[in-house]
């Protein structure tokens, strides 16, 4: 397995990057009740392999004092989200472990995605389930533009402005 890459050091939280390869999507290194839920199903990992088909992928990891407390994903855009190009990023998933949520930690690591980690982008976006209450008021704090509702369709579930959407589409210009 390829090991992650301290990346800095941003308000006492240690940024660690890691490529994902075919054989492995996501380092296992959460503990047992911690590990997002996500990762094991199949739909998930065959989206996330065709990602690394289309353009790859990282992942942002987050510790305080050597604890994982939570990671953030990082994709080119012009794939999934159709409004994005590809000198834009899309965010997200992100998942912050249970017993590390409402220490602003989601906040602070896409404001490090964003601002301090020196990714090049134009646009970022992201895509939140309606009824995420919490994740809706992350991007807001970090001064993402509400776009719309929004839709999977297709074979590709490309997310799609809709007003019968089940999620709520983001963006963030870096010219702004």
């Amino acid at each position: 397995m390829k090991k992650m890459e301290y990346i800095t050091s941003i308000e006492n939280i240690d940024f660690f990057l890691f490529h994902p390869t075919f054989f492995c999507l996501y380092p296992k290194i959460y503990p047992v009740g911690e590990n997002p839920p996500y990762i094991n199903r199949i739909v998930h990992k065959i989206r996330m392999i065709l990602q690394i088909l289309c353009g790859g992928y990282r992942v942002y990891y987050m510790y305080v004092e050597k604890n994982i407390v939570g990671h953030i994903v990082v994709m080119p855009g012009g794939n999934r989200v159709a409004q994005s190009k590809k000198k834009d990023i899309v965010i997200g998933p992100i998942w912050i472990a249970p017993s590390q949520r409402e220490k602003g930690f989601a906040t602070k690591g896409i404001n490090a995605i964003l601002h301090k980690l020196n990714i090049q982008y134009e646009k970022a976006y992201e895509f939140i389930s309606c009824d995420n209450t919490p994740s809706i008021r992350t991007v807001e704090k970090n001064e993402f533009k509400f776009l719309g509702k929004a839709a999977e369709k297709g074979i590709f579930r490309k997310i799609l402005l809709s007003d019968d959407g089940h999620w709520r589409l983001y963006c963030f210009s870096s010219k702004e």
